[in-house]
């Protein structure tokens, strides 16, 4: 794909040093999307800083995007949720609306409460001053994170809102990527 004339290539899961390399190098050329398996697109883009040439890197990045599929509410069962203090000062903690739906199950989703789809969720990180000199520094997952929350970088909870308030998921899950979203800001790992 290197020696032909495109002006665009995909290269899937991306994995090893070679082929991150081989990646990093088509990307000064042409627009190159790569995917990575990782917990997100701050940690794509760390694992991908490991793996090839942080420069090269910080040069070509335009993009990274997370994904997360998330059970999709039973739409005969869903109803609006009772939330407690704690659940309220969690949504809250995390700028979310203290409000959302939870489906109890019934006889349409055989009492499980979810349904047969899946809800996916997005979120990315842009090209960014402070992006490309993190990364041209080699700085871990970690530095990136903190880097990223003084900057207002949400994670997967800028995706939550709309399918928490429309009841396409449940406010289980949003509590749950809040959760971890808060643990992974005090330096856990997922």
């Amino acid at each position: 794909a290197l020696t032909e004339d495109y002006e665009a290539i995909f290269v899937r899961k991306v994995g090893d040093e070679a082929s991150a390399s081989l990646a990093l190098q088509a990307a000064q050329e042409r627009l190159v999307v790569i995917t990575v398996e990782a917990d997100g697109a701050l940690a794509a883009v760390a694992r991908l800083s490991r793996l090839g040439d942080p420069k090269v890197l910080a040069e070509t990045l335009l993009l990274a995007q997370g994904q997360r599929l998330l059970p999709t509410l039973c739409p005969h069962c869903r109803c609006e949720a009772t939330l407690d203090d704690g659940e309220r000062k969690q949504l809250a903690a995390a700028g979310l609306p203290a409000q959302g739906f939870r489906a109890p199950g019934c006889e349409v989703c055989q009492g499980r409460g979810v349904g047969e789809d899946k809800t996916a969720i997005f979120w990315s990180l842009e090209r960014s001053e402070w992006l490309q000199s993190a990364v041209q520094r080699g700085h871990r997952l970690p530095e990136l994170r903190r880097r990223a929350e003084e900057q207002g970088y949400r994670g997967s909870l800028a995706g939550i809102e709309e399918p928490l308030l429309d009841g396409a998921i449940s406010v289980d899950e949003a509590l749950s990527c809040a959760s971890r979203r808060a643990s992974l800001s005090r330096g856990g790992r997922a």
